[in-house]
């Protein structure tokens, strides 16, 4: 008997909506396209469409197109650049971007070391970037299927194809190999694994093909341990993993083992209101000494109930009780009423809001205040732009502020059209 990953675990997925292309961006609601060119260049940003109401929402009231930036991975060419989720880009090399299409063929010709130039939107002004592209980082393109049995776990790994990416609903950026089935009597339930985990690195070695797995852990012996990610969760597995200190900070997520502190991960400073320059440490590497832990916020909540929505403060008793990401940064969601503006807009328990209008990560008082009722028919002022994090990864929604909409999800949120059109979910990241 082996248990498989489940059906129902698939359909929780939300990155079922997204697809990765091989200059590394993921793109939402495009058609599929196969034919890329290998050595096209890496940005490393997700990305969607900049629709009417995103735009308006941060103050680009004159146009039309461009895209927006849903996540940027760690220290990657568009990290270094300095941008930043929810920057809004507009035209690349003079040329306005008017559609995905336009873009992905463009960046379809790009090479890695070559610089692309582009216009960002950001805190209400327009500014020229350059990104300087890179090759792609180990385990982002695996096109080859490939399958292990490592026998002294009792567990069958796979490679990360598009389809297992697209299969598991991996969240955006994600590397390792993945879990596909277990023994009954597997070694591996003993250290709390199950169908579907994501194995990022064992021991201090990151990994992306299945076939390395047994002779890494070979060369462990008994004091073995696999980094994994299941769902937003990050953890250790292994003997006596269970009771290894961990600290989170905003930016790196470290255990102190016997050997050094161990990075179990890292998140992008790349979002608004962030300071801190600082180069990230290599995940699965080491730390010179355990960092100090982020203090956890005072415990505030609050209504907003022309929205049919609550927002508290991320403590650590939440984080734990929700099951936040470590890294989640903002207020986190605690209610929404059935057909309100926040249902309609595709918000919901446990999503967590980064920003506001391109703003720094909200207070309960900042929150307040952004998203009053408008006391004007300003159509820029009757929305607000929320960069969200749910368990899958990071999606931008147009909140709108008043009821002129009663009844409908708004045409400004792309997530909410795709998800009335449950049509489209099926993409090959």
């Amino acid at each position: 008997m082996r248990v498989f990953l489940s059906h129902a675990r698939h359909l929780q997925c939300l990155s079922r909506i997204l697809r990765p292309l091989a200059f590394g961006f993921a793109l939402l609601l495009l058609p599929p396209l196969t034919a890329f060119a290998a050595e096209s260049g890496f940005t490393g940003m997700e990305i969607q469409a900049a629709d009417q109401g995103l735009r308006q929402a941060v103050g680009l009231k004159d146009g039309h197109g461009g895209i927006i930036i849903r996540d940027i991975m760690p220290g990657s060419p568009s990290e270094q650049a300095g941008l930043q989720r929810g920057d809004i880009l507009t035209d690349f090399d003079g040329v306005s971007i008017q559609s995905l299409n336009q873009l992905v063929a463009y960046m379809q010709g790009t090479k890695p070391g070559q610089t692309v130039a582009f216009t960002r939107w950001h805190g209400g002004k327009s500014n020229p970037q350059t990104i300087a592209l890179s090759t792609w980082p180990t385990g982002w393109d695996i096109r080859t299927n490939a399958a292990a049995v490592v026998p002294r776990l009792g567990l069958t790994l796979v490679a990360l194809t598009p389809e297992v990416r697209e299969n598991a609903g991996l969240r955006w950026g994600r590397t390792g190999v993945l879990i596909r089935s277990l023994d009954s009597n597997a070694p591996a339930l003993k250290w709390g694994l199950e169908a579907g985990d994501l194995i990022v690195s064992v021991g201090r070695q990151l990994i992306s093909n299945p076939a390395d797995a047994d002779q890494l852990l070979a060369r462990m012996g008994d004091h073995w341990y696999l980094l994994v990610e299941r769902d937003n969760q990050v953890f250790l597995a292994g003997p006596s993993m269970d009771k290894a200190p961990v600290v989170a900070t905003g930016t790196v997520l470290a255990a102190k083992l016997a050997d050094g502190p161990f990075v179990m991960d890292v998140a992008t400073t790349s979002y608004p209101g962030s300071t801190n320059t600082a180069p990230l440490p290599s995940r699965a590497g080491t730390l010179p000494a355990m960092p100090s832990p982020l203090p956890s916020p005072a415990d505030q909540e609050q209504a907003l109930d022309h929205l049919g929505l609550s927002v508290a403060t991320l403590t650590d008793a939440r984080r734990k009780d929700m099951r936040l990401r470590w890294s989640s940064q903002g207020l986190v969601v605690t209610r929404v009423e059935a057909g309100s503006l926040a249902h309609q807009a595709g918000l919901a328990p446990g999503h967590v809001i980064w920003s506001v209008n391109q703003s720094a990560p909200p207070s309960i008082a900042h929150i307040t205040t952004a998203l009053q009722a408008p006391a004007t028919d300003d159509r820029s002022a009757a929305n607000a732009a929320l960069l969200v994090e749910a368990r899958n990864g990071f999606f931008l929604v147009t909140l709108p502020l008043r009821d002129t909409q009663a009844g409908t999800l708004t045409d400004a949120n792309p997530l909410a059209r795709f998800m009335e059109d449950g049509t489209k979910g099926q993409t090959t990241p």
